[in-house]
């Protein structure tokens, strides 16, 4: 940000001293600069700052009117000149006001919320898989408990599009578990038949778990909610160590 500033600074230098011939410039426009780092609730709009460049260009350094006053009405050579300087020292301050919210935990989103995590290794719960129980049959007469090959790939009919999916994930006379192909809680709500892709045998497939996931899948954590979980995190106190 320092180099951007003085950037900013030798970009307007020549654009303020071709109207300037009898002021101190440099400390002007240094002063100017600074607003940007007024950084509290009432911070200045460009229209604000430009009533200040236009004070501070017709008073002295003790803040005295000058006896000789630029015009500063819009249409004027100050006005011209100066307006797309507030304006662009009002951009630099919206986007400092806006990073300086991404160093701290209560206003710090996405990304930067992680980072924040990360230097506590206390890093935001991610999506998973969830397994279902359920229970596979072949294809005789009468249908017989029976298992198939582990990574046999199923579809939950009726689940929209795409459908949900399930691999066969292990099985035992038939009583299998079925990991969800994707990601997430969409994968706790199917109860039913599942539809063999290419299962050879299959009389049936089902999920049986009606009373809720063997390992139910989550989706990431929102800000919020880890927002909420690392503040506790961080509140927790720390003990002498002699408690395991």
């Amino acid at each position: 940000m320092h180099q951007v500033l003085i950037d900013f600074k030798s970009e307007v230098m020549e654009r303020i001293q071709a109207f300037m011939q009898d002021r101190d410039v440099d400390t002007l426009l240094t002063s100017l600069i600074s607003d940007l780092h007024d950084l509290s609730d009432s911070r200045m709009d460009a229209l604000q700052i430009l009533n200040r460049m236009f004070t501070r260009l017709n008073s002295d350094e003790d803040g005295n009117p000058l006896p000789e006053q630029q015009d500063t009405r819009p249409t004027s050579e100050a006005f011209d000149t100066m307006g797309p300087i507030a304006v662009a020292i009002d951009d630099l301050a919206k986007l400092i006001w806006i990073l300086r919210g991404q160093v701290f935990v209560y206003t710090a989103t996405g990304p930067n919320l992680d980072d924040l995590g990360r230097d506590y290794d206390f890093p935001r719960l991610m999506q998973t898989q969830a397994i279902r129980q359920g229970e596979t049959f072949n294809n005789l007469t009468p249908m017989q408990l029976a298992d198939f090959p582990i990574g046999s790939w199923f579809i939950a009919p009726g689940t929209g599009d795409p459908p949900l999916a399930f691999i066969l994930e292990t099985t035992e006379g038939g009583q299998a578990l079925f990991r969800s192909e994707t990601y997430g809680s969409r994968g706790n709500a199917f109860y039913g038949d599942l539809i063999g892709v290419n299962v050879n045998g299959l009389g049936r497939a089902i999920i049986t778990d009606s009373h809720g996931p063997y390992i139910p899948g989550q989706d990431t954590e929102t800000d919020e909610e880890y927002r909420r979980r690392f503040l506790r995190f961080l509140r927790r106190r720390a003990f002498g160590g002699n408690v395991p």
